[in-house]
């Protein structure tokens, strides 16, 4: 069996997207340049969130920043969306109601 090699996977994938994106007489250059420019953004926008959220519990963790007492119950009563039963909408989520974690749902009679 032969080792799978991610690295060159991933970049062949990506020679194979340039070449078909190419090839497709609708994308334009520039079309192509801002999909993969927005792709990079996106990546450096989403680490960047993560890397200053560890940065900042490892300052609290560290002592370099007080620590504001939080409302532990205001994080434990979330809501969660209601699946709607009914027979016209059965399997739906109805996302503008919702139910306190703590409540119990009830199933319509069958």
């Amino acid at each position: 069996m032969t080792d799978f090699n991610y690295k060159n996977y991933s970049l062949e994938k990506l020679e194979e997207w340039v070449h078909d994106a190419l090839s497709c007489g609708d994308a334009s250059p520039h079309e192509i340049y801002s999909v993969i420019r927005k792709v990079v953004q996106d990546e450096y926008n989403y680490h960047k969130e993560q890397s200053q959220k560890c940065f900042g519990l490892l300052e609290l963790l560290s002592g370099h920043r007080p620590v504001k007492p939080v409302d532990v119950s205001v994080i434990v009563r979330t809501r969660l969306p209601v699946l709607n039963l009914n027979p016209g909408n059965a399997g739906t989520w109805n996302t503008p109601a919702s139910v306190p974690v703590s409540s119990t749902i009830k199933f319509p009679n069958e």
